[in-house]
Formats: C-alpha cells, sequence, structure tokens
C-alpha cells in the first residue's frame, strides 16, 4: 500500500468512527414525540407535488428541497417518530464525519480531534439532528460546499477537481433553507476576493455561480413572500430574535448546562475562534499554474440566462384548487398564493440581474484591489449569514437559534485552528474538558434545551384513562391539534383559541391540554376554563408533561348522585 493510499484508508477509519460515535450519541436521545412544527413536515411530505410546493412557498417559510427528500425517506419506511427522526440523525452523524474530512485540510492531530470531539457531543447539534426539520439538513450540504469551495481554490488551475460538485450543492443548499442563500453569498465573497482567483479562473467561478442560481431562480418569488408578505403574526415568536447569551452559550460544550457556565464555556469558543484568524494562510499559486481553461464557459451562462425564465413561470407552481390552511386567515391568505407570488417575480428578476453584474463586477476587479489569502472560507459564511440575517430580521422576524446551527462547524473549525497555538498537554486537557461538560449538558438537554412538548405523553395518558368512554377532548392552542390527533387516533380532539368554545359542553370526561402560551401561563387559563365551563364540572386532576399541561374536568359530586338518581338528567344541558 503506497504512503497517499494509508493516509487516505487512515483518515476514513477515523471518520467512519467519528460518525458512529455521534450517531451513538443522537441515538440515546430519539425517543421523543414529534411537536407541531415536525408534525407539520411529516404532512406536508405526503403532499402531491404541486399542493407541497404551495405549502412550503406560502406557509412553511422553507424552501421545498428537504421536504421532497424527507417525501422518498417515508416512502421508504414510513411515518412513524423513530423513522422520519432517523434520517436527520443520520444526515446530523454525517456531518461529524465529513468535518473530519474538511477540517484535515487545516489541522491535525489533538487539534482536529478537539473540534471532533465538540461537534459529536454538542448538545445544540445532537438536538437539530433529530429534529425533523431541515436545518440538520442545511448544516450537512453547507459544510460539504465549503469543503468542496476550498478544495477547488486550494489547487492550480490544471489539478482542479471540476466546479459541478460546487455548483450541484450550491443549488441544493439554495433549495433547503433560505440562510443557505446566505452561506452562498459568503463563499462568492470569499472566493472572488481571493488572491488565488484572478482573470480567467474567475470568470469560470462567476459562470458556475449564475448557473448554479438558475437551479434555484424558479423560488426567489417565494422567498420574497416570506420575507414580507406572511400574515401578521405568523412570526411574532421571533420578535426578539435569540438572546446574546443563549447564542453564546450555544457554539460552546456546556449548552444546557448553568447558565453561567454554558455562557463562559461558549465565551472561550468564541475566543478561540478569533484566535485562529490571526494566522490561516493560504498556500500561493504562482500565475502560470493558475490558468484556467474557458471551454465550458458558453454552457454555464446559457444555464444562467435559463434562470430568468424559470423564475416567471414559478407562481404557475401553485395549483388552482383552493387548499386548506386550517384557520380561516390563512386559509384566506392561500387563496392570493397565485397573485402574492406573481407579485414578487419583478424582485426576483432583479435580484438575479444585480447578482449577475455582482459576478461580472468581481471578475474585472484591478490588480491592485486588496485581496485576501485565508484558507478557510469559514469565517466569510459566518459574517455573511449574521449580516444578512441580522438585516432581514429588522424587517421579518427569522433570526433564531435553529437557523444558526448551519455555523456550528465553522466555529468548530476555526476553534481547532486556534487550539493549535497551545502544547500538546493543554489540547488533551481541552478534549477531556470538552467531553465532560458536554455530558453533563446533554444530560440536561432534554427538559432544559429548547424542549419538545411532549404532547405525544398527554395523547398516551388519555388513551389510557378514557379506554371505558367517550372523551370529550380538546387543545389550547388549535396550533398543536394536529399535533394532538396524530397520537390520539381514533379518538377526535378540538383545537380551540377561545375559552367561550367550551361553553354547552354535556358529556364527560373533559380533558383540556395546555400548551404554549397557555402553558407558560397555566393559572390564567385554568380560571378561564372553570368559568366558562359549564357549572356541573370540576377540575379533578391535573397532570403536567414536558411542556404542556393536561387539565381533567369531571363532574361535580352532586350532579353524579343527581344523574343515577334521575337518569334522564344525564341528557340535560349542566350549564344554566
Amino acid at each position: 500500500m503506497t504512503p497517499s493510499k494509508a493516509t487516505n484508508t487512515r483518515w476514513l477509519f477515523v471518520a467512519l468512527v467519528a460518525t458512529v460515535a455521534a450517531a451513538l450519541v443522537r441515538l440515546l436521545f430519539i425517543d421523543q414525540g414529534l411537536w407541531a412544527d415536525e408534525v407539520q413536515s411529516v404532512e406536508i411530505a405526503q403532499k402531491d407535488l404541486p399542493e407541497l410546493l404551495t405549502r412550503t412557498g406560502l406557509l412553511d417559510v422553507h424552501p421545498p428541497l428537504y421536504y421532497l427528500v424527507l417525501k422518498a425517506w417515508q416512502w421508504l419506511g414510513g411515518e412513524s417518530d423513530l423513522w422520519v427522526r432517523l434520517f436527520s440523525l443520520s444526515v446530523g452523524s454525517l456531518t461529524v464525519g465529513c468535518f473530519v474530512y474538511w477540517a484535515r485540510q487545516h489541522v491535525q492531530g489533538l487539534a482536529l480531534l478537539f473540534g471532533v470531539a465538540f461537534l459529536t457531543f454538542s448538545t445544540w447539534h445532537t438536538h437539530y439532528s433529530l429534529e425533523v426539520r431541515s436545518y440538520a439538513l442545511l448544516t450537512f450540504l453547507t459544510l460539504l460546499l465549503t469543503w468542496q469551495v476550498e478544495r477547488w481554490l486550494s489547487t492550480p488551475a490544471a489539478q482542479a477537481p471540476s466546479l459541478r460538485p460546487v455548483i450541484l450543492l450550491t443549488i441544493a443548499v439554495g433549495l433547503t433553507h433560505y440562510y443557505g442563500l446566505f452561506c452562498v453569498a459568503g463563499l462568492n465573497i470569499f472566493v472572488l476576493t481571493h488572491a488565488n482567483v484572478r482573470g480567467e479562473r474567475a470568470k469560470i467561478w462567476a459562470a458556475g455561480q449564475a448557473a448554479a442560481l438558475a437551479g434555484f431562480a424558479w423560488w426567489l418569488p417565494f422567498f420574497f413572500v416570506q420575507a414580507f408578505d406572511l400574515p401578521e403574526g405568523f412570526t411574532s415568536h421571533l420578535q426578539d430574535g435569540p438572546a446574546l447569551f443563549d447564542v453564546v452559550a450555544g457554539f460552546g460544550p456546556a449548552t444546557a448546562a448553568q447558565t453561567t457556565l454554558a455562557v463562559i464555556a461558549g465565551g472561550v469558543m468564541l475566543l478561540l475562534a478569533l484566535w485562529a484568524l490571526r494566522n490561516m494562510p493560504f498556500r500561493a499559486i504562482p500565475p502560470d499554474e493558475n490558468k484556467a481553461h474557458t471551454s465550458s464557459l458558453r454552457w454555464l451562462l446559457a444555464m444562467a440566462v435559463l434562470g430568468l425564465l424559470l423564475t416567471a413561470a414559478s407562481p404557475a407552481l401553485i395549483p388552482d384548487t383552493t387548499l386548506d390552511a386550517g384557520h380561516p386567515a390563512l386559509s384566506a391568505y392561500m387563496e392570493q398564493g397565485f397573485n402574492i407570488a406573481s407579485a414578487r417575480v419583478p424582485w426576483a428578476i432583479i435580484l438575479i440581474i444585480l447578482s449577475w453584474l455582482g459576478l461580472y463586477g468581481a471578475t474585472r476587479l484591478p490588480d491592485g484591489f486588496p485581496r485576501h489569502r485565508q484558507c478557510s472560507a469559514a469565517p466569510f459564511v459566518i459574517g455573511a449569514v449574521l449580516l444578512i440575517g441580522g438585516g432581514l430580521h429588522l424587517m421579518q422576524p427569522s433570526l433564531s437559534m435553529r437557523n444558526l446551527l448551519v455555523l456550528l462547524p465553522m466555529v468548530a473549525l476555526l476553534a481547532s485552528s486556534g487550539m493549535k497555538a497551545f502544547p500538546p498537554v493543554a489540547q488533551g486537557l481541552s478534549i477531556l474538558v470538552i467531553t465532560c461538560l458536554s455530558g453533563v449538558s446533554l444530560s440536561q438537554a432534554t427538559e432544559s434545551f429548547t424542549p419538545r412538548a411532549d404532547i405525544r405523553g398527554a395523547a398516551e395518558y388519555i388513551l389510557d384513562e378514557a379506554s371505558d368512554s367517550k372523551p370529550q377532548v380538546y387543545v389550547v392552542s388549535a396550533f398543536d391539534n394536529g399535533t394532538l390527533q396524530r397520537y390520539l387516533r381514533p379518538l377526535p380532539s378540538q383545537g380551540i383559541m377561545d375559552m367561550r368554545q367550551l361553553q354547552g359542553i354535556r358529556s364527560s370526561p373533559v380533558y383540556v391540554l395546555l400548551t404554549r402560551e397557555a402553558w407558560r401561563d397555566a393559572e390564567r387559563f385554568r380560571e378561564g376554563i372553570k368559568r366558562y365551563l359549564s357549572w356541573g364540572f370540576e377540575l379533578s386532576n391535573r397532570q403536567p408533561f414536558r411542556e404542556v399541561e393536561l387539565l381533567i374536568f369531571s363532574p361535580h359530586e352532586r350532579v353524579r348522585e343527581s344523574t343515577r338518581t334521575h337518569p334522564s338528567l344525564g341528557s340535560v344541558p349542566l350549564h344554566k
């Protein structure tokens, strides 16, 4: 075996071990019920293609690629909680394995193991590696794209790998999550301002990115819909954005631990990442080794022009039939979907043309233009996501911890590079500290780090208790009724937004599940329910579950006695 093959085999083994270790950690937390957004993902993936595209474009505020992949995944193995979580778990675990291959271009030895251990045991990454949403897939694809971009950039043009993987991954990232577009913007700034990208090589890159833009241009009108046209209150829960201390803690190994410890640990990781920026130079490629072939340039430009036609046709994706959005205001909004998307087509075309002009202008930069020699795109991706995402947040609330997950491998790489400045003993101790802190954090993660509401547990309790009766089941807020129905079948349930909907109930028992704001202000809602529920009922039991509370109302003892004495009263309303 040649030294090169032996090295590749060794790194493959390391990547496989890291992937398996990450999978085992995440498997410890896989047995959790789905919450509302995850149930919505499962349901959207079950729709036919036109309705799937419409719901993702107008309601779910995410591009469609994740749902298309999830649709295929469900076709293979069904829609059980375990199976749909396994897709995100697989992608999240592969992210750790691919991180090994990417990071080894920059760090070796214990410094590399430091970053791998951090990402493997990260509470933040573990949590969203189980989420039936697009965040783990976006993180995985962005890491792959960044790795391929750096490979292309660090190799002389004559030996450089094909740009096809970069183009395909750029399209995939853009169609997975709109924060992927911000990552792509950061990567373009990294490449087009790099000292190794000039002349013909810059033209090839710009043409490739223009072609990639054609691949997701048809989605851009819906991006503007999501940025400016969503119904009022649709993203109100993101109004304040994540707290600064939560963000800092998320980038550390003690995310779910005691607040002060979590912030300190996250702050240390970020300081290490900043320290690494001092010394990450690229190998300069001599000009005679950096002449690119432009034979494919015309094909790439032709693909780019195709993007305009696809963009103009994108509103036609919305079917003619009226789609039920589960709420009168949202259904009315969906009825206007074609007109709303059509109004944003000119915006999308303007954005495409401006992007073309920006790419063309970058190829015409004068030789005296200041260029960088950074060997990693990570700082550029981080900066683009924070700046563009923060600016968008001012117009439409969108900044959240889950959207920032894509930055975690970037910070892990930079922190690993920062560890190179320390002796091996300090690096080894740091790995031990990270592992211990992460273990403590993971042990508390289910209850303290963005915990998922245990609606499944509440539904199972109702089914056990009401096996011999036909209970009335309600959930406040109504947005969680779909989730409750997933686990409560065949019993029916009803979502309510107004306590007056409880007036006139006759049969018992009555179960009311408090979620979201109702759970956070449970005492006030309990009193409101008692006030509007018929006088013949009393609160007989309360069952707390994670992030929800189940209230059980039964007839007063005197009402039960009257019913036994006069059976006809059982059909008489119990309220005045």
